[in-house]
């Protein structure tokens, strides 16, 4: 069984080495490829693809991992090498899915799953409407940042008037999210684990200070978190109506259950005694499942 890691920029190559190790542990011979060396080619009944120029056999699987430089270079050989039979992982539609917030919230809220309320912010926006419907604090958003890049805090009217006119000068309205800010979560999430569609683990983040970011990435720190009925039932109706075979879902903890935040196409599952952390090994477990889906 052959199969790709589909990376590109700068990842997290431990957690690559990870997923390397599981495999070879289930004897799968598995590679990491850069998209951009992969010749994009359309052509009828073509068996093979051009990686470095040189013609090789399709491989039986790809996971992708595009990390902070998802192009349409990437997203184009990932469609191409899908229309050709390879199990994709996960599949351009969901990739794109995931990758813009907004997208991704729209799907949810159509599938009758909880999501915090966001406004689409343009300079038509009304400032009373933002009020009314979001309230102070409230989040602001890029629409493709992950890792808790490009997510600020607005606390008063005043706050979000001065970003917003910053905004418009540089022509970035479009690209802005306004969110209800979930308070009785602040600071904290889960972050559960998907593996074929299923959840398989979950881990409670916090954040080190007084901010209200859980990231890890931003030195958030991340324990052991049991999965309960309504963590998985919520999570696995998301990774559904996403279509989502690996990857992660953060939840937040509202007076009334759990709302979804965000849906990512990669875990990111690499943490400190990250075993201990999950109650279990997600490289390996990602690896059986692509096997048992091929077999």
């Amino acid at each position: 069984m052959k199969g790709y890691i589909l990376a590109c920029g700068n990842g997290p190559k431990r957690e690559a080495q990870l997923i390397l190790d599981a495999a070879k542990k289930q004897d799968i011979d598995l590679d990491i490829i850069d998209p951009r060396k992969i010749t994009v080619m359309v052509k009828q009944s073509c068996d093979f693809i051009l990686l470095e120029g040189k013609p090789v056999d399709i491989p039986d699987f790809v996971l992708s991992a595009f990390y902070n430089v998802p192009s349409y270079y990437n997203f184009a050989c990932l469609q191409q090498l899908e229309k050709m039979g390879v199990l994709c992982i996960n599949r351009t539609e969901v990739m794109l899915r995931t990758k813009d917030k907004l997208l991704t919230l729209q799907f949810l809220a159509n599938n009758d799953i909880k999501v915090p309320k966001t406004i689409l912010y343009n300079r038509f926006t009304p400032m009373n409407i933002i009020e009314k419907e979001l309230g102070f604090p409230l989040v602001l958003k890029i629409i493709g940042g992950s890792k808790g890049s490009g997510v600020v805090l607005i606390d008063t009217p005043v706050h979000l008037e001065n970003i917003l006119q910053i905004s418009n000068a540089g022509g970035l309205q479009e690209e802005l999210l306004l969110q209800e800010m979930i308070t009785s979560s602040r600071g904290t999430d889960l972050r559960v684990v998907i593996v074929n569609g299923k959840a398989i683990c979950c881990a409670k983040r916090t954040t080190s200070d007084d901010g209200f970011k859980s990231n890890v990435s931003t030195g958030g720190s991340i324990t052991s978190y049991k999965l309960d009925n309504e963590i998985i039932e919520i999570a696995e109706k998301t990774a559904k109506a996403l279509d989502l075979f690996v990857g992660g879902i953060d939840l937040l903890f509202s007076d009334d259950g759990y709302v979804v935040c965000e849906a990512n196409s990669m875990p990111g599952f690499l943490v400190k005694d990250y075993k201990k952390v999950w109650g279990m090994d997600p490289p390996s477990v990602i690896m059986e499942s692509i096997k048992n889906e091929l077999t």
